[in-house]
């Protein structure tokens, strides 16, 4: 069985933290998948 992975990028800012997922491989698709404040409550 071939394990995949998976890159997760985090852009930290003052207020908000944005995410995007890749998967493996050197042409794979970067997928934007959001922001969130950068609070305690919103990590948890």
């Amino acid at each position: 069985m071939r394990q995949s992975v998976m890159y997760v990028g985090l852009d930290v800012h003052k207020d908000t933290i944005a995410f995007a997922v890749a998967e493996d491989g050197k042409r794979a698709e970067v997928r934007e998948h959001g922001e969130i404040a950068n609070t305690p409550a919103a990590l948890t």
